[in-house]
C-alpha cells in the first residue's frame, strides 16, 4: 500500500489519490449517469435537471467521500434529495447502479466497501421517510 509524507505526518494514501483524483472520478460520475439515466424507474428523478452541474457537484461528493480536496455537506444533500421522495427501492437502485460503475471503473473491492457503506450511511438523509415503502 502506497503512503504520503504530509507535513510531519505519515499518511495512508487516499482513494482519491490511489486511481487519479478529478479525472478518474469524473469519468465514473459521468458512466454513473448514464446508466441512472436509462433506468425506467430513475430517470424521472433527472427531467429538467442541469446534468452538468449535477455531474459537477457529484465529483465533489464522491470526491469528499474518496478523501479529495472537497467537503461533504449532509445539510445541503437532504436539502437538495427532500422534495425528491426518494423510495428505498430506488436508493436500492442507485446503489446497485453505483457499485456496477465502481466494479467497472476498477476499483478494488475494499475500495467500494467504503464507498458504498458512505452510500448507505446517508440513506436516512436522501430516502424521504414518508415514501420508505415505495
Amino acid at each position: 500500500m502506497s503512503t504520503r509524507l504530509t507535513g510531519t505526518y505519515l499518511m495512508q494514501e487516499s482513494i482519491w489519490d490511489r486511481y487519479g483524483g478529478y479525472s478518474f472520478v469524473a469519468r465514473t460520475v459521468r458512466d454513473f449517469y448514464d446508466r441512472v439515466l436509462v433506468s425506467r424507474d430513475l430517470s424521472a428523478y433527472f427531467d429538467k435537471v442541469n446534468m452538468e452541474g449535477l455531474i459537477e457537484h457529484q465529483i465533489r461528493t464522491i470526491g469528499a467521500v474518496m478523501g479529495g480536496p472537497f467537503d461533504l455537506d449532509l445539510d445541503a444533500l437532504q436539502g437538495a434529495h427532500a422534495h425528491l421522495r426518494i423510495t428505498d427501492k430506488h436508493f436500492n437502485e442507485l446503489g446497485t447502479i453505483l457499485d456496477q460503475t465502481l466494479e467497472a471503473h476498477g476499483l478494488e473491492q475494499a475500495d467500494k466497501n467504503v464507498l458504498l457503506g458512505v452510500v448507505e450511511s446517508v440513506r436516512s438523509v436522501i430516502v424521504t421517510a414518508d415514501a420508505r415503502k415505495g
